[in-house]
């Protein structure tokens, strides 16, 4: 189940159903776009000959474009590949997020792909009609490549909650062996044991957290703050 939504909210919030429907179906348009984007390339590399036209900026963007639909696929494979402890650590504020873009980026798959046919549909691809889809390729090219900066950086700070979560669970498993073994329910070689492995396991994941949390800081001014670790 999905974490329940703050009092008062309206924003639209996926269930479980939903939300593994629309990542399959996003994932369905991203490989049929992507083909879209290549046979766009390949069209204006066709056209590019003809003297009074300037296509260069269309086949940059038809790059660039891949790349976004490149990075949105495989942020949205990994969804599909994540335990269920990682994907339960998220917060409502954070799921509320994912399900607006993921319904924004349905939306966005879907008239990108009319576009292919809006080009095909212009053989002669006369100035004005070219720099009409060029407008239209760059609208199209900033939102994607905004909603695949903003998927990157929502899954590494989930990746860091799920860090912090396996954190604090070592911890409390740490203290309940203390525990245990001050009440003698556990030998002196028994806990030294385990607690050697927990410390160690421990140590990783401390490693692990502040790795990534220190890679969150340095890509953007606000990014990692206010985050600690147990």
């Amino acid at each position: 189940m999905p974490p329940p939504s703050d009092a008062g909210t309206s924003a639209t919030v996926l269930d479980d159903t939903t939300e593994v429907a629309l990542v399959k179906e996003n994932l369905d348009l991203l490989a049929s776009c992507t083909e879209d984007v290549k046979e766009m390339e390949t069209f204006f590399l066709a056209k590019e000959s003809k003297p009074e036209l300037e296509l260069s900026q269309h086949i940059d963007i038809c790059g660039r474009l891949q790349e976004s639909l490149r990075s949105l696929r495989d942020t949205l494979c990994h969804r599909r590949q994540m335990g269920a402890e990682e994907w339960h650590v998220r917060s409502s504020s954070w799921h509320q997020k994912y399900s607006k873009r993921l319904l924004s980026l349905r939306i966005t798959l879907e008239r990108l792909g009319n576009l292919r046919q809006r080009v095909e549909q212009q053989p002669t691809l006369r100035p004005r009609q070219s720099r009409a889809i060029l407008t239209k390729l760059e609208q199209h090219e900033a939102k994607l490549a905004d909603l695949a900066s903003k998927y990157s950086v929502a899954f590494t700070r989930l990746k860091l909650r799920h860090l912090h979560y396996l954190l604090t669970e070592a911890h409390k498993r740490a203290k309940e062996q203390k525990a245990a073994q001050k009440t003698r329910l556990m030998s002196k070689a028994s806990f030294e044991r385990m607690w050697m492995m927990g410390k160690t396991f421990r140590a990783d994941l401390r490693h692990a957290f502040n790795d990534l949390r220190q890679e969150i800081y340095n890509s953007g001014p606000r990014s990692g703050r206010n985050t600690s670790a147990p």
